[in-house]
């Protein structure tokens, strides 16, 4: 079974497909010694036939918050490179 960024792919590559006109607008980032947390909005035309979401054509917007956990940056080995 796939973890991390391998178990998120998927999911991740079928929601930005499925939005490809989607705007993200950070509206506040908050961080302590080896976390974040960034709230944003993000606004998007909805493609039709998911319940409860506007129909097809229409627009939607959503305000989300992520948290992130920076591990080993306490140690100087912390890296924004990604995984291939």
């Amino acid at each position: 079974m796939a973890s991390g960024r391998e178990a998120i792919r998927p999911f991740l590559d079928r929601f930005l497909a499925t939005f490809p006109d989607r705007q993200i607008a950070i509206q506040q980032i908050i961080s302590d010694a080896d976390r974040a947390a960034a709230e944003y909005h993000y606004v998007a035309t909805s493609p039709g036939g998911i319940p409860g979401w506007p129909p097809a054509g229409e627009p939607f917007t959503s305000r989300l918050c992520s948290v992130y956990e920076f591990r080993h940056y306490a140690t100087g080995s912390f890296s924004t490179a990604r995984s291939p």
